[in-house]
């Protein structure tokens, strides 16, 4: 919380005010008690960015792997780890748009970005559930894109993929072996230039 304490701090040297507040994002009470919360804040007029970026999910092989001399088999994915890996991931951000519609929060103008990453265009033994759910998460904001901008005027969607980074400062769920990937390249052919910590395994 000590870092988040500092955040908070940095925001509001930039003359706004910051706010924090500890909730689950990705369920539907964790959600109402935010969306009263925002409303209160914003004082009726609405949020001009929505930011989502929630990342919770499992890493585990659809199938058991063929394991020389016999052993123990991994687990494999389960439905609940599906569903809740798609629900976290993607699925939150349609229902947090449709309640800001629903309450009237989006102003003409106000932009819906979702974080999408460099993983969705590569394999990895245990990454498909995410990797599924990150795929969701832009055919959602695709459609969204659509249809907001039938709702109101100047609404507008879109997906933001930042640099690669190495897996461990992505938290748990991205720190994993088959996981690692060196930056050769800049993400979607930018101008931006990846060096390899010397670190890095």
């Amino acid at each position: 919380m000590k870092i988040l304490s500092e955040l908070s701090q940095q925001v509001e040297e930039f003359g706004v005010a910051g706010h924090l507040l500890n909730e689950n994002a990705a369920s539907d009470p964790g959600r109402a008690r935010l969306l009263a919360t925002v409303r209160e804040l914003a004082g009726g007029t609405g949020i001009r960015v929505l930011l989502h970026s929630l990342a919770f999910g499992a890493l585990a092989p659809f199938l058991p792997p063929v394991r020389a001399g016999g052993g123990e088999p991994p687990a494999i994915a389960t439905r609940a780890q599906l569903e809740m890996t798609l629900s976290v991931m993607a699925h939150s951000l349609v229902y947090w748009v449709q309640d800001l519609v629903r309450e009237d929060l989006l102003p003409p103008g106000a932009k819906v970005f979702a974080m999408t990453s460099a993983t969705t265009r590569r394999v990895s033994p245990t990454y498909g559930l995410v990797l599924a759910a990150k795929r969701a998460l832009e055919s959602h904001i695709r459609q969204l894109a659509m249809e907001l901008a039938k709702v109101k005027a100047d609404l507008a969607s879109n997906t933001e993929q930042l640099a690669q980074h190495h897996p461990r400062r992505w938290g748990p769920v991205y720190f994993h072996p088959s996981c690692r990937f060196r930056a050769r390249r800049p993400p979607l052919q930018r101008s931006t230039r990846c060096r390899q910590p010397p670190h890095w395994p």
